[in-house]
This record gives structure tokens, sequence and C-alpha cells, in this order.
């Protein structure tokens, strides 16, 4: 399994490489850093404007796919890969088998349903905006651009989103929370436990009027188990502590920091995402920020990196207990 995977991971690098190159006219060395920063969601781009250096509609559009599909859970691009290949079956029962899967999915519609939401308000935020220049194709490349970047954590940027108005700008800060599918290689708090939430939330909805129900919660068809909830609870939970307590200590280390710099700084460390809002913006770098700042935000990249609860763990004594 793992070596489909990593088949499957690198086969999505080449063909990323070989269409920015071939297609996007991006040079053979970018491409390649480009396409590994990518498809593992992590944003480094060897030009200091990041993807907007290339000043490329179409480099632009093939970032955003590959950043759309790498919040995709690696299993279910599996699956799908494999039926295309699969040269027994004509195309039409291969798009069919497609659509199949983004039907039956709930994560994968909640997904692309969120990211189509999220990139709807902000351009049409920007459209609106008559003080932010430029035609339709460029507010949606850069809408659609910025809200799949921020969203699954690769942290890319094309243009200085900071100009943009500030309801775009808030959209943009709830995306950051939530990251892409389990199973990804995105941080944040991962789609499936923001659908579960929702699905926990209108179940006791529906409770406080029909007390006596017996309401089962369900992905698809499955019928999920109550403790999966009381751990997607709990992971919910101690992520907001943490990003409320980063925001905290940041603003303490870093007293000259505003409100909303101190809060984006925390949440974009914690999602593993790079640029956020303000300070840290998309034409800004950590580099003002002093020494125990730097060690407590690297503290915190660690934390949402390995899904919080693995490192809690090591400082709990029962770990260690035959």
């Amino acid at each position: 399994t793992a070596r489909l995977l990593w088949s499957l991971y690198f086969l999505m690098m080449v063909v990323e490489i070989t269409l920015l190159t071939l297609l996007a006219d991006v040079p053979l060395y970018d491409s390649i850093c480009n396409s590994f920063s990518t498809v593992s969601t992590g944003g480094f781009s060897p030009q200091r404007d990041s993807i907007g250096s290339y000043d490329s509609p179409l480099a632009v559009g093939i970032v955003t796919f590959f950043m759309l599909i790498s919040g995709i859970n690696f299993v279910i691009l599996y699956y799908v890969f494999n039926h295309w290949i699969d040269f027994s079956k004509s195309f039409s029962k291969k798009v069919r088998i497609s659509f199949q899967v983004l039907r039956e999915n709930d994560e994968l519609r909640f997904y692309l349903s969120l990211v189509f939401i999220s990139f709807l308000l902000i351009f049409v935020n920007l459209i609106l905006d008559t003080k932010n220049g430029g035609g339709s194709m460029t507010h949606f490349l850069n809408a659609s651009f910025q809200t799949v970047s921020l969203l699954t954590g690769t942290g890319f940027t094309t243009t200085n989103y900071m100009d943009w108005p500030k309801m775009a700008i808030f959209v943009l800060l709830l995306s950051m929370f939530t990251g892409g599918c389990a199973g990804s290689t995105t941080g944040g708090i991962k789609m499936v436990r923001i659908m579960l939430l929702f699905k926990a939330l209108k179940r006791e909805l529906l409770l406080v009027i029909h007390p006596r129900a017996v309401i089962k919660l369900r992905i698809g068809d499955k019928v999920l188990d109550e403790g999966l909830f009381r751990n997607v609870g709990v992971f919910f939970f101690i992520f907001i502590i943490l990003f409320l307590l980063g925001s905290l200590i940041t603003l303490y280390l870093e007293p000259d920091l505003g409100l909303i710099d101190g809060i984006s700084t925390s949440l974009s460390c914690l999602a593993n995402i790079g640029p956020g809002i303000g300070v840290i913006g998309p034409t800004e770098t950590y580099n003002n920020f002093s020494d125990p700042t730097l060690i407590f935000l690297s503290a915190l990249m660690m934390l949402g990196r390995l899904e919080i609860i693995t490192v809690l763990l090591l400082f709990y004594p029962d770990t260690y207990r035959d």
C-alpha cells in the first residue's frame, strides 16, 4: 500500500513538473521545486514572490488544481487513478466511476463545497469592491488560488491579499482553520472532523425537539461509533485551546504586535500554513520575531504537524507506565 501511494505521489509531481515546464513556460528547476512543494502542501518557492513571480495565469491554474487534489484523501485518489489506468474500461465508465466516488464520499463533497463557498464569497467581494483594480479573470484566478492555498495549508501566494476587502481577508482567516481531507498532506483540523462536528450539532438540535428519538450518526451508509465523536470533540477542543494559548503567548513575547497579528501567527504555525494575516502576510516573513518567539512558534508547528495528541502523550505520565 505504501509503495502504491508513493507511486501516485511521485506521478502527481511528475505530471505537474511537465505541465509547468512545457505549458506554463516555468524554468525546469522552479517547476521541480514548486511541484515538490505543491503535492506536499509545503508552500516553499524558489522565488520571493512565490507563484506570482511567473506572471502566468496558466501556472496559477495548474498549481491551483494540484493544490486542490493534494488536499484530497490519497486513498480516494489512488482508487480513482486505478480505474483510469484500467484500459479494459471505457472512457464513459471511468467518468461515471469518478463521479460515483464524489457522490458517495461525504468528506470529499464537504471539502469541495467548502472550497467553492469560500472562493465564491471572496470572488464576489473582490468584484464588488471598486478599490481593487484588475478584471474579472484576474480576481477569479487570485481568489481561487488563495482560497485553495490557505485552506489546504500550502501557503503559496500570487498577490498581496492584505489589500483585499476586510471580508475577503476574514474568509481566508477562517479557511486557515480547516485544512484538507483526512489522509492528505494538509494540516489544520481536517474536513472529516469539522463535518462530524456539524453532524453532531444537527443531532443535538433534533434531540431537543425529539428527546426520545434514536438518531445514529453516519458517514455515507456507515454507522459511526459514539466514541469517535468524543475523540473528535476532544481534538477540536485541544486545537482551539492551543490556538488561543499560542496567540496569548505570542502577544506576550511580542508586545508590539496587533491583536489580529498575534492570532494569525499562532493559527498559521499550528495549522502549518506559513503566510497569514498582518505581519506575516504574503509579502512579509517571520524574520522580525525574537528568538524566544521563533522557538515557541517552532513548537506550535511541531504540535500541528504531529496532530497534537501524539506530542501531548509524551508529557503524560501514564504513557510510560506498564
